[in-house]
């Protein structure tokens, strides 16, 4: 039987193997961010998420949004430079669309992805131009999501084409030569 609701106990689960997996990658990180950046994202990164998992049995678990909001507040506090204010906003936004939430749909999962990038778009100044340009291909995913849970039965749709084809056309990028 698919699974059509996302439990606390799912979010609890996927925040421990993102924590898992960034904490196992900080060097990789560091050395994708270190092609034209500071190396220091896998760092950062890291720092985030042993801070959320140092804490992690004694966060407030009342619902969803409590939970996620609390992980924003710890990589607030725990990490500077960009990705402390990037991490936590985006926890913070999908928190607050979460609200009150012992469960998600896809559509609430999709809600709480546009808002995290909303979050971030104003703490970043984007312009409006580029406000609405990340705002539409962001939410270019959210039909999918939304008609995956749609059907007459009640059971998602899970068509690799119909997800394809509601996909914005991807961007190519040329690699860029190290200097």
């Amino acid at each position: 039987m698919p699974k059509n609701e996302i439990s606390l106990c799912d979010v609890e689960h996927a925040v421990e193997v993102i924590a898992r997996v960034a904490i196992e990658n900080e060097k990789y990180f560091c050395d994708l961010d270190g092609e034209l950046g500071d190396a220091d994202f896998g760092k950062s990164l890291a720092t985030g998420f042993r801070a959320i998992l140092g804490e992690f049995d004694e966060i407030d678990r009342s619902d969803i949004g409590t939970f996620l909001t609390r992980l924003g507040m710890i990589f607030f506090a725990t990490v500077g430079g960009t990705s402390g204010p990037v991490w936590g906003t985006a926890f913070v936004r999908a928190g607050m669309s979460a609200r009150t939430k012992s469960s998600l749909t896809l559509t609430d999962l999709a809600e709480m992805g546009n808002n995290a990038v909303k979050g971030i778009m104003i703490l970043g100044g984007a312009s409006p131009a580029m406000r609405a340009l990340l705002t539409d291909n962001a939410m270019a995913h959210t039909p999918t999501l939304r008609s995956e849970t749609s059907t007459t039965d009640g059971s998602p749709v899970r068509s690799r084409a119909k997800r394809a084809a509601a996909m914005p056309p991807a961007m190519v990028i040329p690699p860029m030569e190290s200097p």
